[in-house]
């Protein structure tokens, strides 16, 4: 199996560190909250061309961001290094 990272958004504010907490997150910190390998498991991205074009209407839709805020989706291969667009860059007010 290949290994993808995407992003997947969470409105679970106490499982949704910062960026500065993920890039030093360890296994610990999720156990702290309560989060065991199963409820990671949840959390997990599999096949982000469904999770980031849902991700990023959940963005577009939600109301605390301005409408000319573009917002896009991608994905990064981890094993080759590239960069795929999933969802080009739109702003609500695009449509």
């Amino acid at each position: 199996m290949s290994c993808r990272r995407s992003s997947r958004v969470s409105t679970r504010e106490s499982i949704r560190p910062s960026y500065s907490t993920w890039s030093t997150a360890t296994p610990s910190w999720f156990a702290d909250r309560g989060l065991d390998d199963a409820a990671l498991a949840d959390l997990a991205v599999f096949d982000p061309t469904k999770t980031v074009p849902q991700d990023v209407e959940t963005l577009l839709d939600t109301q605390q961001i301005s409408s000319k805020i573009k917002v896009s989706g991608y994905e990064y291969d981890v094993t080759t290094g590239l960069l795929r667009t999933l969802v080009p860059p739109r702003s609500r007010d695009d449509g």
